[in-house]
């Protein structure tokens, strides 16, 4: 029985429960900053699990690579808890020279001010230096989460050790890149065929000036395309439908409860359909759409209507891609740009917290975790493994704010009753209290 001093009742408790983020992203990254600035956690009781050696490294090398200039989100998205944050930042720094100049690209374009990548990073950098959140950033990879049935606390064994903890938070990131059959088969004969956001994939081994062939109609593809254009290389975008144009990969009315009242009201099987249609995959942005034509116009692009069917290799760069509509072109390398899997993210870590503990799951394999994201005592999800309940935007900006401010309330909710089963004398049947 744990025994509070009598200003418990007034602010905390005696002790916090530690947290520990797996993921630093987007999603880890603005759940760090939302448990300190709600108190709900401290600088000693958080810690945030990722590979990389910096926070939202992932993230910064896959934009780069792909010629990222603007998100498409707007302006009011962004990791900071003020939605006019990134405003203010501007504000304050538009007469010096920072990260976020870059060439002559815009801060903000139509519609709904959506901001250059250049000056979300350098807001995004400010974050995590003013929250000092690198310090709390252990590089390390995550293989397996388990259970101490006697006390509830969670052990996290990484490959530098084992973290126990009172919460953890999944925020593993998406699912892996798709690869077609085709591409495995050139790459048997030796060619080189690598995903635009795989992990180790690298550009720069393209003979310059060649033809390239990016495949894929959506917005990494498109982008993918147009930054290849700028280096230098010929593109051909092979594409099973034709390019089209949509401000947003999902309508805006899915970040509050315009749709979501419907969508929550609905089992999970046919929450996974809502979802399914309500993302408008395989789309571009307007000024992406319109740079593409021009590139046509300019004959620096092609844009192919159809599949690749198969790749006559006669040295690994050179190339004689077969497309489904019977057509065919020479070209000097590959690189797919052709989304992810649509799978539950997070591979064998997932897997076996499933299987270990028999989590509840939808009929696609997802998490169920109920209102509060807790899928068990002390275990939340946040990102795509949070799609069943937040809808189609889960993995989005919106959707780590929508996390994190769920994950707060439900353990603030936790707290209050804590409080509410304090004896007079300071009594408290829990071991902790946020």
């Amino acid at each position: 029985m744990l025994h509070l001093n009598n200003s418990y009742l007034g602010t905390s408790a005696l002790r916090r429960p530690d947290w520990t983020i797996i993921g630093g992203g987007i999603h880890g990254v603005l759940l760090a900053r939302h448990l300190l600035d709600t108190q709900v956690a401290t600088p000693k009781t958080l810690r945030i699990l990722d590979p990389n050696p910096w926070l939202l490294d992932n993230w910064k090398r896959m934009t780069a690579r792909i010629g990222m200039t603007h998100l498409r989100s707007p302006m009011v998205h962004h990791l900071d808890g003020d939605p006019f944050s990134l405003r203010t930042f501007v504000n304050r720094f538009k007469n010096s020279d920072v990260a976020m100049q870059q060439n002559d690209v815009k801060l903000f374009i139509e519609p709904n001010n959506r901001p250059s990548l250049a000056l979300f990073n350098a807001h995004c950098d400010e974050i995590i230096e003013q929250y000092d959140l690198q310090s709390l950033h252990v590089q390390t990879s995550v293989y397996k989460v388990t259970q101490l049935q006697e006390n509830a606390e969670w052990w996290v064994h990484h490959t530098h050790g084992t973290r126990c903890t009172d919460k953890v938070v999944l925020a593993t990131g998406r699912a892996l890149a798709i690869k077609p059959d085709w591409a495995k088969h050139a790459e048997i004969q030796g060619v080189r065929v690598d995903h635009v956001l795989g992990e180790h994939t690298n550009i720069d081994h393209f003979q310059s000036g060649s033809t390239l062939l990016v495949t894929g109609g959506g917005l990494t593809a498109g982008q993918t395309a147009l930054m290849l254009i700028e280096r230098g290389f010929k593109v051909i975008m092979a594409s099973r439908h034709s390019i089209r144009s949509e401000a947003y990969d999902s309508d805006p009315g899915w970040m509050g409860p315009k749709y979501l009242n419907r969508f929550w009201r609905s089992s999970y099987g046919v929450r996974r359909s809502m979802i399914r249609k309500a993302r408008n995959r395989g789309t571009v942005t307007p000024e992406i759409f319109i740079q593409l034509r021009a590139a046509q116009t300019a004959c620096k692009l092609s844009i192919v209507r159809a599949s690749v069917s198969a790749i006559d290799v006669v040295t690994p760069e050179l190339m004689i891609v077969r497309f489904s509509d019977g057509s065919k072109q020479v070209i000097g390398g590959i690189l797919l740009a052709t989304g992810l899997e649509t799978t539950r993210p997070g591979g064998e870590l997932i897997n076996d917290l499933i299987n270990s503990m028999t989590l509840p799951i939808g009929q696609c394999g997802f998490p169920a975790p109920g209102a509060s994201l807790e899928w068990a005592p002390g275990l939340y999800v946040s990102g795509a493994l949070a799609e069943l309940e937040l809808g189609p935007t889960a993995p989005n900006i919106s959707g780590a704010r929508m996390a994190a401010e769920r994950i707060v309330l439900n353990e603030r909710q936790k707290s209050m009753r804590l409080k509410q089963e304090c004896d007079t004398s300071g009594q408290v049947r829990t071991a902790y209290a946020v």
